[in-house]
């Protein structure tokens, strides 16, 4: 995978099991557009080895890490590269670490990060849906996308009925926001 050339702009490899060491080897493609890598056994040393690519990237527009083992210490790795990216518009990082230090050290960046416009990441409980609806109420860019663990929004709708409230009083401040999500 490091001698793609250059014209090889899109890389999709989920489901490919390529782990850690995967990861360090995709990590010198700094000319990609589009990567896809979830679900693929991708731990903090991975993710510590992509948030090298985010950084270093140029083109980088999305980047798909949902459904992989990322911790608390790949989090926040990939939470530092964000904050000097300005070419990433799309992030989904669902199903990984259940940690609040992962999602709060995420949160800051994505109330400076202008370039991002879709967001995917999982909040596992009410504290942590507490949160992610009220990043969304103040950021104060538009986001084309939310998405909020959406093979768990019907559960979420009978479990979390406040907070579901407060999401609808989100949308009536800002529907811009909320893009493909009635």
């Amino acid at each position: 995978a490091a001698a793609l050339p250059p014209c090889v702009q899109y890389l999709y490899l989920g489901h490919n099991n390529i782990g850690n060491e995967g990861a360090r080897v995709l990590a010198n493609l700094t000319h990609l557009k589009i990567l896809d890598l979830h679900s693929n056994h991708i731990m903090d040393e991975g993710a510590q080895h992509i948030a090298r690519l985010v950084s270093n990237a140029k083109k980088l527009q999305s980047l798909r890490l949902d459904t992989n083992e990322i911790g608390v210490r790949g989090i926040c790795s990939l939470a530092n590269a964000l904050r000097t990216n300005t070419t990433l518009h799309t992030l989904r990082l669902n199903e990984n670490t259940k940690s609040s230090e992962g999602y709060n050290t995420l949160k800051e960046v994505f109330e400076s990060n202008s370039s991002l416009m879709s967001i995917s990441y999982s909040c596992p409980g009410r504290r942590s849906l507490q949160s992610v609806l009220d990043l969304y109420r103040d950021l104060h860019r538009s986001l084309r996308d939310i998405d909020l663990l959406p093979k768990y929004w019907p559960t979420l709708l009978q479990k979390f009925q406040s907070e579901i409230d407060i999401l609808h009083a989100v949308v009536r401040e800002r529907p811009d926001i909320i893009g493909r999500y009635p």
